[in-house]
């Protein structure tokens, strides 16, 4: 037996995520089935992008420079359920605390890119630092691992929701670690503002004369290509500099 995700009432039928009632409250059909394209039918009804969660402006036109842009919303837990498959309910429920689940509902566009730039620093930290390292708190692969992760954040929803997500992930700690974790949040969300001050420079002069790299700490960083790629190489030269002088790591 499971409950219906809109009312919480008992349904027969194991497969279903609202009873038929209810269904049809929301636009759906009898079969109370749903799936992400339902989800995002609903969202796109009540006047919202289904791809990142900003508002509509009045004249129907998708605006990404609106003030909508950083703004938090606010969602019915039922609807951002719509968007989490199992095993993500999975990951919320074991890993994440009641700040972070918070947060996630009243930005739960913002949740899934965290999430997706989380998985992205684990999985490039790993071929960098070596898995048997990586686990380990305090030293360069973690200062590594919190700088990227902001920086991806950052180049995605931009530093302010960043900054939400991962001071909530700190959420009940403190000492000499956290600290450490914050300051290197911090830096990574300087670094991809940086990359991306860069990548904004207006255009003057031929298009061959336009730079498609500058220099950080005299490594060359491209300004085309796969972006994420060049952050590593920023948040890498950034730790190749040595403890504290732009990361820091304990030991």
């Amino acid at each position: 037996m499971n409950n219906c995700m809109r009312c919480n009432r008992e349904l027969k039928d194991p497969a279903a995520l609202y009873g038929w009632r209810c269904a049809l409250a929301l636009g759906l059909d009898k079969s109370s089935q749903t799936d992400v394209t339902i989800a995002q039918k609903l969202l796109n009804q009540l006047g919202y992008r289904d791809t990142d969660g900003r508002k509509l402006k009045e004249d129907g036109i998708y605006g990404a420079k609106t003030a909508y842009a950083n703004a938090l919303l606010s969602w019915p837990p039922w609807l951002v359920d719509l968007f989490i498959s199992k095993k993500d309910k999975k990951f919320i429920n074991e890993e994440l605390n009641d700040e972070e689940r918070a947060l996630m509902y009243r930005d739960p566009f913002g949740a899934q890119k965290i999430k997706n730039a989380r998985d992205i620093a684990f999985e490039k930290g790993m071929q960098i630092y070596g898995e048997e390292l990586y686990d380990l708190d305090d030293i360069e692969a973690n200062a590594f691992r919190h700088a990227y992760w902001n920086a991806i954040g950052t180049f995605d929803i931009g530093a302010k929701r960043t900054k939400a997500f991962t001071d909530a992930h700190e959420a009940g700690y403190s000492g000499p670690s956290t600290d450490m974790d914050f300051y290197n949040n911090d830096k990574g969300r300087e670094i991809a503002l940086m990359y991306m001050a860069e990548i904004n420079k207006p255009s003057v002069g031929r298009p061959e004369d336009i730079p498609k790299s500058f220099l950080y700490y005299g490594v060359s960083i491209p300004l085309t290509g796969n972006h994420y790629e060049n952050l590593a190489l920023m948040v890498k030269t950034a730790a190749d500099q040595g403890n504290g002088v732009v990361l820091m790591w304990l030991r």
